[in-house]
Protein backbone atom coordinates (compact mmCIF):
# COMPACT_ATOMS: atom_id res chain seq x y z
CA UNK A 1 0.00 0.00 0.00
CA UNK A 2 1.26 3.43 -0.93
CA UNK A 3 0.13 4.94 2.38
CA UNK A 4 2.07 2.39 4.43
CA UNK A 5 5.24 2.90 2.39
CA UNK A 6 4.87 6.65 3.11
CA UNK A 7 4.77 5.84 6.87
CA UNK A 8 1.08 6.63 7.32
CA UNK A 9 -0.37 5.39 10.61
CA UNK A 10 -4.04 6.24 9.93
CA UNK A 11 -6.17 6.06 6.77
CA UNK A 12 -9.64 7.63 6.55
CA UNK A 13 -11.94 6.26 3.88
CA UNK A 14 -14.88 8.40 2.71
CA UNK A 15 -18.60 7.80 2.99
CA UNK A 16 -19.73 4.82 0.87
CA UNK A 17 -16.10 3.77 0.39
CA UNK A 18 -16.99 0.17 -0.39
CA UNK A 19 -20.05 0.52 -2.62
CA UNK A 20 -22.36 3.07 -4.20
CA UNK A 21 -25.47 1.52 -5.69
CA UNK A 22 -26.99 2.73 -8.94
CA UNK A 23 -30.52 1.52 -8.15
CA UNK A 24 -32.72 1.37 -5.07
CA UNK A 25 -32.14 -1.78 -3.08
CA UNK A 26 -28.63 -2.57 -4.34
CA UNK A 27 -26.99 -1.56 -1.06
CA UNK A 28 -29.33 -3.84 0.85
CA UNK A 29 -28.45 -6.72 -1.49
CA UNK A 30 -24.69 -6.48 -0.84
CA UNK A 31 -24.91 -5.60 2.88
CA UNK A 32 -23.00 -7.84 5.28
CA UNK A 33 -22.67 -8.13 9.05
CA UNK A 34 -19.55 -6.66 10.65
CA UNK A 35 -18.13 -10.17 11.00
CA UNK A 36 -18.63 -10.88 7.27
CA UNK A 37 -15.89 -11.42 4.67
CA UNK A 38 -15.55 -7.80 3.50
CA UNK A 39 -14.95 -6.42 6.99
CA UNK A 40 -12.67 -9.37 7.81
CA UNK A 41 -10.51 -8.37 4.83
CA UNK A 42 -10.25 -4.76 6.03
CA UNK A 43 -9.38 -5.99 9.53
CA UNK A 44 -6.65 -8.25 8.10
CA UNK A 45 -5.31 -5.41 5.99
CA UNK A 46 -5.10 -3.11 9.04
CA UNK A 47 -3.34 -5.81 11.08
CA UNK A 48 -0.89 -6.79 8.31
CA UNK A 49 -0.08 -3.15 7.53
CA UNK A 50 -0.04 -2.03 11.18
CA UNK A 51 -2.29 0.90 10.34
CA UNK A 52 -5.51 2.33 11.80
CA UNK A 53 -8.49 2.63 9.43
CA UNK A 54 -11.55 4.81 9.62
CA UNK A 55 -14.16 3.31 7.31
CA UNK A 56 -16.59 6.13 6.55
CA UNK A 57 -19.74 4.24 5.67
CA UNK A 58 -20.10 0.48 5.46
CA UNK A 59 -23.32 -1.21 4.29
CA UNK A 60 -24.04 -3.30 7.36
CA UNK A 61 -26.86 -5.83 7.38
CA UNK A 62 -29.37 -4.93 10.07
CA UNK A 63 -31.37 -7.07 12.46
CA UNK A 64 -33.50 -8.45 9.64
CA UNK A 65 -33.18 -8.77 5.86
CA UNK A 66 -35.03 -5.49 5.28
CA UNK A 67 -32.80 -3.35 7.51
CA UNK A 68 -29.66 -1.62 6.30
CA UNK A 69 -27.25 0.32 8.50
CA UNK A 70 -24.78 2.90 7.25
CA UNK A 71 -22.06 2.14 9.77
CA UNK A 72 -18.83 4.03 10.42
CA UNK A 73 -16.17 1.59 11.64
CA UNK A 74 -12.83 2.34 13.31
CA UNK A 75 -10.24 -0.46 13.10
CA UNK A 76 -6.99 -0.33 15.07
CA UNK A 77 -3.53 -1.42 13.92
CA UNK A 78 -4.03 -4.92 15.35
CA UNK A 79 -7.18 -5.48 13.27
CA UNK A 80 -9.69 -5.03 16.09
CA UNK A 81 -12.86 -3.01 15.66
CA UNK A 82 -12.43 -0.24 18.22
CA UNK A 83 -15.66 1.59 17.55
CA UNK A 84 -18.72 1.53 15.34
CA UNK A 85 -21.44 4.09 14.83
CA UNK A 86 -24.67 3.23 13.08
CA UNK A 87 -25.74 6.48 11.46
CA UNK A 88 -29.42 7.29 11.72
CA UNK A 89 -29.78 9.43 8.59
CA UNK A 90 -29.44 6.58 6.06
Amino acid sequence: MEAVSAWAKFIAFPENFSFVGAKDGESLTIAEPLDGPIMQRYRSLARESKIWMSLGGFQEKGQDDAQLCNTHVLIDDTGNIRSKYRKIHF
